[in-house]
């Protein structure tokens, strides 16, 4: 509960004074105020690189060694963070809908050990959380969309647009979730949907075998401020050798007892049940599975 109301006071301050990719996805355009928010489909991406608290968070909380487990991952490097809100007692949130979409293929990585942990700060019925595609992450990826209006990004070698036959037969899942609880799921699975579910801090990670990706002109939405390194980088190179000075991939998570467990990650079934590991100590514990 200390990380959820920390991360509440935060998203607070961070939606008062959001950064240059702050958008209302509800309006036409996404245009947003200079400061503050009246309303609508809230959206701002890399709060940790400009705010303090943010970062602290995602190099101290536990979302990183969620993160590594889940994808049997001894490391986890920080990605970004994204922060999401859509008031469902809001008319223009719970009007707009959020395309059908898969986050790897707005971003310059390659690799199966890419983790969204999508952090719900306020509690969230099964019917206005996010939806997913069950099999989803075994597909292609497809041309990224503008979450304002669902319009394909323009780049110069695009990649085929999602099968809307194929996203409406697909079975969908969601789940109801608390305060403080979080989703984890696959850079590659197909999310979207009309859920508004309050607000939510996603942040992504990357695990032992991601890689750089070199990316068309047009289709690499984050990061959004290209340094020399990631302009230049190879297909393929390490993360550890991109972005240093910038501070883009930082190692936030090695799992000391990775050696010793294998790669066998924790089982849903165990986190659950609220069974977690406090690293620092070594000591295995019975606790919240929320945040």
């Amino acid at each position: 509960l200390e990380w959820l109301e920390f991360l509440r006071h935060e998203v607070e301050s961070a939606i008062q004074n959001h950064g240059p990719c702050a958008e209302d996805l509800a309006a036409k355009g996404g245009i947003l105020p200079q400061t503050g928010f009246a309303g609508g489909y809230f959206t701002d991406l890399e709060m940790a690189d400009r705010l303090p608290g943010f970062r602290r968070f995602a190099c101290e909380g536990p979302s990183a060694a969620v993160a590594a487990r889940v994808c049997s991952s001894e490391t986890a490097r920080f990605f970004y963070d994204q922060l999401f809100c859509k008031d469902p007692a809001d008319a223009r949130a719970a009007a707009a809908f959020t395309p059908w979409h898969q986050d790897m293929a707005y971003w310059p990585v390659q690799g199966e050990q890419v983790a969204s942990v999508f952090i719900a700060l306020d509690d969230v019925p099964e019917s206005e959380c996010l939806q997913f595609l069950i099999g989803s992450h075994h597909w292609p990826e497809h041309q990224p969309v503008n979450f304002a209006d669902g319009s394909p990004y323009q780049s110069s070698d695009p990649l085929p647009a999602l099968d809307e036959g194929k996203v409406a037969s697909s079975r969908k899942v969601a789940w109801g979730l608390r305060a403080g609880d979080a989703l984890v799921f696959h850079g590659r699975i197909v999310h979207g949907g009309p859920g508004s579910w309050g607000r939510a801090l996603t942040l992504r990670f990357c695990g032992d075998n991601v890689r750089w990706a070199k990316r068309p002109e047009g289709r690499w939405a984050v990061p959004t401020r290209p340094t020399e390194d990631t302009i230049s980088a190879a297909d393929g190179a390490e993360l550890s050798e991109i972005g240093v000075d910038a501070g883009l991939f930082p190692l936030v998570w090695v799992d000391p007892l990775f050696a010793a467990r294998g790669s066998s990650p924790v089982t849903v079934q165990e986190w659950s049940k609220g069974y977690a590991i406090a690293e620092e100590k070594l000591d295995v514990f019975s606790g919240s599975s929320s945040t």
